[in-house]
């Protein structure tokens, strides 16, 4: 099958995942147009010169850089792929104003497995409910790793939430109920547990891509969701699968349980 090449520009190209998407770019036979903010003395002045020959934006980059990218896309929408973690809410105001005008994606872990465990945790929550099961999530990730929690477990930490709320009956699943808080486990911890509290740790060392476990812990039986990364291509695949599926599609913000139809 004949491939019409496109031009993607791939923002955060100098680290790991943008080294990974620009091969996968490269095979599926079209041309990547690289801009790395911690090298680029004028990355705003890259992003106006490429911006305009882009059909296609990948930004992998940093908190700092997606601003930039932001004010740029803002003045010259393009579809895009948004993966960097660490996003305030300031990001995703000009995320949603940016998706008036193109389709886009953002997300906080590409995998495929990820997301599923991320449905699955909230099937779990609407049936087990707040009232009979504790809520544990831990997750774990290589030393080198600047935030925690990560965002996926932020991610677990919502679908627990909508999850519950659905099994309530509330109207706006996506809303916590604050009787319901979030506890952050760390050393020298050493308060009790509220009753339907959601509890989650950070587990930090050696080179660990990512684990993530989503405890349902009841009387006298226990429910264990996991997630395991080996190898960090597969957030690059996923990143690309996305890339694809968001082609040609409606102007909107849309997730990877749209991509994998869950």
């Amino acid at each position: 099958m004949t491939v019409t090449p496109i031009n993607v520009l791939l923002f955060g190209a100098g680290g790991r995942m943008g080294r990974h998407l620009a091969r996968l770019v490269h095979e599926a036979g079209h041309r990547c147009l690289e801009v790395e903010a911690r090298q680029d003395p004028d990355v705003r002045g890259a992003l106006d010169h490429l911006l305009p020959q882009a059909s296609l934006v990948l930004d992998f980059s940093s908190p700092e850089g997606t601003t930039l990218l932001l004010e740029a896309l803002l003045a010259r929408p393009v579809p895009c792929v948004i993966g960097t973690t660490g996003l305030t809410k300031t990001h995703h105001e000009a995320l949603d104003v940016l998706a008036r005008q193109v389709p886009l994606i953002c997300a906080s872990n590409f995998s495929v497995g990820l997301n599923l465990l991320l449905q699955l945790t909230a099937q779990a929550a609407t049936a087990l409910g707040p009232a009979s099961f504790d809520v544990e999530i831990v997750e774990a990730h290589h030393r080198h790793k600047k935030d925690a929690p990560s965002g996926s477990a932020q991610g677990l930490v919502a679908s627990v939430q909508a999850g519950r709320a659905a099994g309530l009956g509330q109207v706006h699943a996506d809303v916590a109920d604050p009787v319901m808080p979030v506890l952050f486990h760390g050393p020298g911890m050493t308060d009790g547990r509220p009753a339907g509290a959601i509890g989650v740790a950070a587990v930090r060392g050696g080179d660990v891509v990512g684990e993530h476990t989503v405890f349902f812990l009841g009387e006298g039986e226990r429910v264990e969701l996991s997630h395991r990364a080996t190898d960090r291509v597969i957030f690059a695949n996923g990143a690309w699968r996305a890339a694809l599926w968001l082609l040609g599609r409606s102007p909107g913000r849309y997730t990877m349980k749209n991509v994998l139809g869950l």
